[in-house]
């Protein structure tokens, strides 16, 4: 019996060629997107799933930060019976210049960490031994894919690698490649004394420092609750007695491991985190995309039903029944739905590398192409199909013989009526993505060119490397003789990358702020005004490590009345500058302050000419290269930079403008169908229309007059969803744009055009149809 019906629907799905590529092709798309998504939001929700600690793992943070102190392990200490092991990371020197006797290679996965992150965190070594890779100064665990890129197919165990022209690392171990999505992402690991032998002799006890993370590996059967408590007195007790104030309080909580990948701390975070928040976006797309192309093919199933009348009928005239008839059409919808799975998967194949590109993310074919994977694509076709052919099914069996055969072929009113509310859910969601791609654009073109409060036009910046550190004097003053050359200065980050956080006393009160290690030259050269006070003074000794220039935040938030000359650490604030934006434009600005500590400040920023700006920097990096030979001279510029602090958003426009574009021609496939349908139904009545002397302009009317005031109805519809949508997305940004009423109506009305455009196609095909050859048939 399942042969004869599968045979009949075969048949059934080549006479209906038209509708039938129309459905396939709709199904199609929406199959292939929705696969791409769901593989990805499976590899976001299984984030760090590879730790075998996971349950156990929690990283230490305050009710404001999940950066602390180095200090904080040996506050921590060894005697909490809840608390099995502690360890630190640091990404603070993750970018390194490396030599392997032959090349040099650029690194910016370096993670430095205690040697107990082997023992707490799932870092698989292929070569060498956990217990002992770390444990001795300048011992390296590197990555599979670096161990080739650095050595090939050597065994890189016991080889060296040159660390920024200074010393040599010693491989003592390679590891696995970490998964995409894993919280901590490296490449190689070394100890932290790294950050001892560059950093100040004791920079592992400094207090004031809140730039690493403390991770606690929790005793067995310890619950996270009991494991806070714990750490939350002890750290508490340890800096009471450190800062000599029994009433000083900080609340110190546990994130625990499992939910740290999708849930990100309130400041920055130096870790890789998904978005539950994009997830639920691109789930929502993906779903919607599929719908669309359901829709489809109930709309225009339900449109050609009256093609399928008489074969209902007789069928039901000889004995059919109408459960039979519902097997056999459902078998149709599920046949053609496996068909359009067979043409999703070769999309797949062809698409998954633009959306990889698109969203960084890292699907692959064999994700589909297993046990797994298969089932799930099966089970998706199926489930498609019963849903898309449900309908259609139930509406064509119910039909009365008796009625079917007097010749009556119009649909009936509750058909047409669902089909035009079907038109208007497709086309509601089609406009609702681009709405939303509009504002995103709009937001992404706001946010790279609203006043930022200094100047970043014509600013070169780099690392400092070899010997230019410890002769940067010579380096400057060989730099400044260059033509076109106008300033040059140091900084430990650039405006929009800024993540140092300090917790030192501001007249005698501990405060929390962001801070930036800069000299004199690097505040002239952004162009910081001065509303008070002075800049630093450069090279005197009264300033260095002891002066800081303060923001209008730092001084308004810490209540400030007369803030120069107010003590800071062990210096004072000498001067204070209008707010700038210092971090991106999703974060509001907050007390911020610059010290003239030259130590600490490893980037070297350079104002040039506008004017030959190629020979500029070539004579810059012959300088570089008598500094630093052997050494890469990489460079950018500061508003390039700051322009791909929104390479995310701009990914996420680029995401929806690709998304709605397809969503529209879904759209279209559909309306193409119902006008297909529309006008050979229409045709006999348009011929006679034509023979009486009705216009063109009269018949195209007709056929608008099908789509148009549902296509508007449904643009009005999206608008509320849409503004609530994009409102939500824009409260991320502290600074954003409002969303302007012309989007919405601009739009629909664009989405409307392209529709019936596709509606005009065919209101052209019907009225040079010659009328005597209608009236023939």
């Amino acid at each position: 019996m399942l042969k004869i019906y599968i045979r009949s629907a075969i048949r059934v799905l080549i006479r209906n060629r038209s509708i039938t590529l129309i459905n396939i092709a709709g199904l199609a798309i929406g199959m292939a997107i929705f696969i791409m998504i769901a593989l990805y939001v499976s590899n976001e929700l299984t984030g760090d799933k590879y730790h075998v600690n996971l349950e156990r793992i929690a990283r230490v943070e305050t009710s404001e930060f999940v950066a602390l102190p180095m200090l904080m392990k040996k506050m921590i200490g060894t005697d909490l019976p809840g608390i099995e092991k502690v360890v630190r990371i640091s990404y603070m020197y993750n970018t390194a210049y490396l030599w392997n006797g032959k090349n040099t290679f650029k690194v910016s996965d370096l993670l430095v960490a205690d040697p107990e992150v082997l023992d707490v965190f799932s870092f698989n070594l292929v070569k060498g031994n956990p217990a002992t890779a770390l444990k001795e100064p300048r011992s390296l665990v590197i990555s599979e894919s670096n161990a080739r890129k650095f050595f090939g197919d050597e065994n890189p165990i016991g080889k060296t690698l040159r660390y920024n022209s200074t010393f040599n690392f010693v491989i003592t171990g390679v590891m696995s490649d970490l998964p995409s999505n894993s919280s901590i992402w490296a490449g190689m690991i070394t100890g932290v004394d790294l950050v001892k032998e560059l950093g100040t002799p004791d920079y592992l006890d400094d207090y004031n420092d809140w730039s690493h993370y403390v991770f606690v590996l929790l005793s067995p059967n310890v619950s996270l609750t009991e494991g806070r408590t714990q750490i939350h007195n002890k750290l508490n007790r340890e800096i009471q007695a450190l800062i000599g104030q029994n009433d000083f309080v900080i609340d110190f909580r546990l994130n625990p491991m499992k939910s740290l990948y999708l849930k990100k701390g309130a400041q920055t975070d130096s870790l890789q985190h998904g978005s539950k928040q994009v997830i639920i976006t691109y789930l929502a797309i993906g779903l919607f995309i599929l719908l669309i192309a359901i829709v489809n093919f109930i709309n225009l199933s339900n449109a050609a039903s009256y093609k399928r009348n008489r074969e209902i009928g007789l069928k039901k005239i000889v004995g059919a029944s109408k459960g039979s008839l519902l097997v056999q059409l459902l078998i149709e919808s599920v046949l053609l739905s496996f068909i359009s799975l067979v043409v999703a998967l070769l999309l797949f194949q062809l698409l998954y590398p633009l959306f990889n590109k698109l969203t960084l993310a890292n699907i692959h074919p064999r994700g589909v192409y297993n046990t797994a994977g298969l089932l799930l694509c099966v089970g998706l076709a199926f489930i498609t199909g019963i849903t898309a052919g449900l309908y259609p099914a139930v509406y064509l069996a119910r039909f009365k013989p008796a009625y079917i055969l007097k010749g009556s072929t119009e649909s009936s009113r509750s058909g047409i009526y669902t089909r035009r509310l079907l038109l208007m859910f497709q086309f509601a969601i089609s406009v609702i993505l681009i709405i939303s791609a509009w504002v995103i654009y709009h937001q992404v073109h706001y946010a790279r060119n609203m006043e930022l409060g200094f100047n970043k036009q014509h600013i070169v910046y780099f690392s400092g490397r070899g010997n230019i550190p410890s002769h940067y004097t010579a380096f400057a003053d060989a730099i400044m003789k260059i033509p076109g050359i106008q300033q040059i200065g140091v900084t430990s980050a650039m405006p929009g990358y800024s993540n140092m956080t300090w917790g030192p006393k501001v007249d005698g009160i501990d405060r929390r702020f962001d801070a930036i290690a800069c000299d004199p030259d690097f505040i002239e050269m952004l162009e910081l005004q001065l509303t008070e006070g002075r800049n630093f003074i450069k090279g005197s000794e009264s300033d260095i490590n002891k002066a800081y220039i303060v923001n209008e935040t730092f001084v308004k938030q810490f209540e400030l009345k007369s803030p120069l000359g107010i003590s800071v650490r062990e210096g004072k604030i000498v001067g204070v500058v209008k707010d700038f934006t210092y971090q991106k434009a999703n974060n509001m600005i907050g007390p911020m302050a610059m010290v003239y500590m030259p130590e600490l400040a490893r980037l070297i920023s350079i104002k040039i000419s506008p004017h030959q700006v190629p020979q500029t920097i070539a004579s810059i990096e012959k300088v570089w290269n008598n500094f630093a030979p052997g050494v890469p001279f990489e460079y950018s510029f500061l508003d390039e930079s700051f322009d791909r602090l929104y390479k995310k958003e701009e990914r996420l426009f680029n995401l929806f403008g690709y998304f709605s574009l397809l969503a529209v021609i879904i759209a279209c496939m559909g309306i193409a169908g119902l006008a297909l349908y529309t006008a050979r139904i229409k045709t006999r009545e348009i011929s006679i229309r034509r023979v009486y002397g009705a216009p063109q302009s009269a018949i195209v009317t007709l056929m608008f007059k099908e789509f148009v005031i549902w296509l508007q109805l449904a643009g009005i519809i999206a608008w509320p969803a849409s503004y609530y949508i994009m409102n939500e997305w824009l409260s991320q940004f502290a600074y954003h744009i409002p969303i302007k009423w012309w989007i919405f109506i601009s739009s629909t009305i664009a989405a409307s055009l392209l529709a019936l455009s596709v509606v005009l196609f065919h209101a052209i095909r019907v009225i040079r149809t010659n009328p005597s050859v209608v009236f023939r048939t």
